[in-house]
């Protein structure tokens, strides 16, 4: 199911059922695929740059690429990630950063600092690129 919302670069797949729905929210039932399939079926044999801002769904998302990355057949990961614990709904950076060194992923930088509060003084997300080290 995803939650659907006023701004569509929030919605998401996580299951936030610990937060009710704002009387602007509604929840649409969606069916699934993982990468892994969805590559196999459309002949997809290696991905150069993997994508990803899926609001906090995005290790799931590796879960369903475990023969791609097992394999070394996708050469960039470049994905949203936050730092703040609170939020459920924004991938937390070291959760990822400890999946995709796992599958032999070196982080290669940040882009689109997102900051806020009071002077901008606190660092809310960006997006992080990790790099194939088996290139």
């Amino acid at each position: 199911m995803i939650r659907i919302r006023d701004n569509s670069e929030l919605n998401t797949l996580v299951d936030s059922s610990n937060q009710a729905l704002t009387s602007s929210e509604q929840t649409e039932t969606v069916c699934l695929t993982t990468l892994d399939q969805f590559c196999k079926e459309h002949q997809v044999s290696r991905i150069n740059l993997l994508k990803m801002d899926v609001q906090g769904y995005e290790l799931e998302l590796l879960k369903g690429a475990d023969d791609y990355l097992s394999q070394h057949l996708i050469d960039f990961v470049y994905s949203e990630v936050g730092f703040d614990k609170t939020s459920d709904e924004c991938q937390q950076f070291d959760a990822l950063n400890d999946c995709l060194v796992s599958y032999g992923f070196r982080l290669s930088g940040f882009y689109e600092v997102f900051r806020w509060g009071a002077n901008k003084r606190y660092f809310g997300f960006c997006n992080a690129l990790f790099v194939n080290c088996h290139l």
